[in-house]
């Protein structure tokens, strides 16, 4: 499973996700962006991140489309579903 995590280092629930999803690298991908980094203000503009963390799944079959999207204190308790 390929995921997508945009997060910041001042929150506190990113940290959790990408410390669950870094638990989880022999089964998931995950591509971590800084949404707070000059450098990725466009991919964030692009995926309409305005909520942190923001969790993208992608297909399994197309590595570029993204068939599910979370925000916010969500993304724990989905991350929880999918990780256990």
């Amino acid at each position: 499973m390929k995921v997508r995590l945009f997060g910041g280092e001042s929150c506190p629930i990113c940290k959790i996700a990408l410390t669950k999803l870094e638990c989880e690298k022999e089964y998931i991908s995950c591509e971590y962006i800084d949404a707070f980094a000059d450098e990725t203000q466009n991919i964030c503009d692009e995926n309409d991140v305005d909520e942190l963390p923001h969790i993208q799944i992608f297909d399994d079959h197309d590595s570029e489309k993204i068939i599910k999207e979370f925000k916010g204190i969500d993304v724990l308790k989905i991350l929880r579903d999918i990780c256990d």
